[in-house]
């Protein structure tokens, strides 16, 4: 049976509306399944919204596989946010 690890994958800061950030993270092992999840931080009264737009792999010309995540700031405010993951092994 698979086993489900979670955790916080990174976090980013002053993701202005409209904008996008794009995060990378080589050696990543073929056909794990994972979600990502991006969730924003905000202050009492401040709607912040943001989404992961997508995720993708790409393998380097030296053989390493790149796994690739763009978040977008999908408010009105600047978006301060963290990417949480869930991974099946």
């Amino acid at each position: 049976m698979a086993t489900l690890n979670t955790g916080l994958w990174v976090a980013g800061f002053d993701l202005a509306p409209g904008q996008q950030h794009h995060w990378i993270q080589d050696g990543q092992t073929f056909g794990k399944v994972r979600w990502f999840m991006a969730h924003p931080i905000s202050l009492l009264g401040v709607a912040r919204e943001v989404e992961v737009v997508r995720v993708f792999n790409l393998v380097r010309a030296d053989g390493v596989r790149r796994l690739n995540v763009i978040v977008r700031n999908i408010g009105t405010e600047v978006a301060h946010y963290s990417i949480f993951f869930a991974q099946a092994d």
